[in-house]
């Protein structure tokens, strides 16, 4: 994957795991093939009330939720 917007299938943007993009397979596939490569996640917008630096602590506790 060279740049994934996540966004839904009504085209707007959505917080990690709630968009058409399977995310929480493609941690899973890494996970479990042993991939050494780092993924990056890039935030490009902040969601409707809510501040960047949420919107990041609300990923990273979804990353994690899947990953645990």
């Amino acid at each position: 994957f060279r740049r994934v917007l996540f966004r839904s299938s009504t085209n707007t943007y959505v917080a990690f795991g709630e968009g058409d993009v399977p995310i929480k397979d493609i941690l899973l596939l890494m996970k479990r093939e042993h991939y050494t490569f780092v993924p990056m996640i890039e935030r490009i917008y902040a969601l409707n009330g809510s501040d960047t630096l949420t919107e990041i602590r609300r990923s990273f506790a979804y990353f994690k939720q899947v990953l645990t």
